[in-house]
């Protein structure tokens, strides 16, 4: 150019097409390119206020569509400056097909690392010429101004200093020393389970087991405890319907089993069903069993309603079951809900299934290498509890002592536990099939079991 102005490097098209993509399949996109670009990756001030406003509407749970954002950017004056309206619906139109989406985000990337080098460069020269400083000091600056060009990869997690951790570290140990517990802990409705998990925040649990040996029903009573003690819970099952999952809670509530709820009276009923329904926790029913859905409905829970703790029962139900390469993909669904746990610092409590190889085995109690895809969920998890009943191998034994069901022993078996490092370990608890109920042994008198 005659001026010897250059244009500095940016590639509208590819950001037309990825806010397009991300306003036209919204569920599937907005994973895709959250946590690899900013707005402030994009050169044109339009599409930074569009990502903004969709970003917030996914972030607030809200419709991130075109109308959902429309609708955002009108209410905070923003926009014209987005470009108006009929530039911001015509952004799907730039779509050919959303499977390239990575290759346009990529190109976004690469444009703004070369405006950063160049912003670099242009603060170089005016320190060389400009700067009366010293010359160490200046050299300082100038590696830092490359360092912020190079490694600045958009968003970050936070580097801390371990320094940083003395006083929250030092609180911990002050509360373990006079409670045995940080103060604000998460624990997971059981003392037995709290003895082996020191606190619930930010850890995969999987909870496995054969079919029908009482996944569901583990969950759901730890769920129920949890919300007990005040602890906001979330509940995704992909097998039962909200209706069920309540009936379940209403048996777990009343300590009688269905049979025996007939003869109860109505109002007793009522005030039952009352006291349930006020319980601290979100159902879903989910329209797709899809990880991106999934993660989704757990990421509203967090940031809508403060969810502490999510259960989802149960993880080979996520995704394709017939597909071909069935392991891998349980190993990225995994590897995905372990990510969410440490990002949201809550506890992930997730169902899984024994292979059926497990009823081939010696005593058939339960061992790592039968969680059905193991290596992903070996490898991903925090921890990882197995169930064993005697009762459910042994079909002779009798479960009933007059007209209902004894208290049963559980056994818990610790296959992995980041926490203490004691895998191997069995604990009992109590159950009750018919009353849909769960407990502590150790503490039952103390604990309302």
């Amino acid at each position: 150019m005659a001026s010897g102005i250059r244009e500095q490097p940016r590639s509208e098209e590819a950001e037309k097409i990825v806010l397009g993509s991300m306003l036209l399949e919204p569920d599937e996109s907005i994973p895709t390119a959250e946590g690899i670009i900013s707005a402030d990756d994009f050169f044109s001030m339009k599409h930074r206020k569009i990502y903004q406003a969709i970003m917030h509407q996914f972030y607030a749970g809200r419709a991130a569509d075109i109308v959902g954002v429309t609708q955002y950017l009108r209410d905070t004056g923003d926009l014209e400056r987005a470009g108006g309206l009929m530039y911001v619906t015509d952004l799907p139109d730039y779509v050919t097909t959303t499977a390239t989406l990575q290759h346009y985000i990529q190109i976004i990337i690469s444009q703004s690392q070369k405006r950063k080098l160049i912003s670099a460069g242009t603060q170089l020269v005016e320190l060389g010429y400009h700067s009366d400083g010293d010359v160490a000091q200046m050299q300082e600056t100038a590696m830092h101004t490359i360092n912020e060009a190079i490694f600045d990869e958009g968003v970050a997690n936070e580097i801390r200093p371990i320094a940083e951790l003395e006083a929250e570290f030092m609180e911990r140990i002050e509360a373990e020393k006079n409670t045995g517990r940080p103060s604000n802990y998460l624990t997971t409705g059981f003392k037995t389970l709290d003895e082996r998990i020191f606190d619930l925040r930010g850890q995969l649990v999987f909870i496995a087991g054969s079919t029908s040996v009482g996944k569901s029903l583990f969950l759901l009573n730890m769920a129920y405890k949890q919300a007990k003690k005040g602890i906001k819970v979330g509940v995704i099952s992909l097998e039962m319907t909200d209706v069920a999952i309540v009936n379940r809670l209403l048996i777990r509530h009343m300590g009688v089993s269905a049979k025996d709820r007939k003869y109860k009276q109505l109002e007793e009923i009522r005030k039952s069903v009352g006291e349930v329904l006020i319980l601290p926790m979100w159902l879903v029913s989910l329209g797709t069993s899809s990880l991106i859905g999934i993660l989704r409905e757990m990421r509203q829970m967090v940031l809508q309603h403060g969810i502490q703790c999510i259960y989802v029962d149960y993880i080979q139900l996520i995704g394709d079951i017939s597909s071909s390469q069935r392991v891998n993909e349980l190993e990225e669904i995994s590897r995905q809900l372990l990510l969410f746990t440490k990002k949201y610092k809550v506890g992930v409590v997730v169902g899984s299934q024994f292979s059926r190889e497990v009823m081939g085995t010696g005593d058939k109690r339960p061992k790592l290498w039968m969680l059905r895809g193991s290596g992903g969920i070996e490898n991903n998890s925090d921890i990882v509890i197995g169930l064993f009943r005697k009762d459910y191998i042994d079909k002779s034994a009798s479960m009933t002592d007059g007209f209902h069901e004894k208290n049963l022993e559980m056994e818990i078996h610790w296959l992995k536990n980041r926490n203490d490092g004691e895998a191997g370990m069995v604990d009992k608890m109590m159950y009750q099939l018919d009353r849909q109920m769960i407990g502590d042994i150790t503490y039952a008198s103390e604990d309302g079991q």
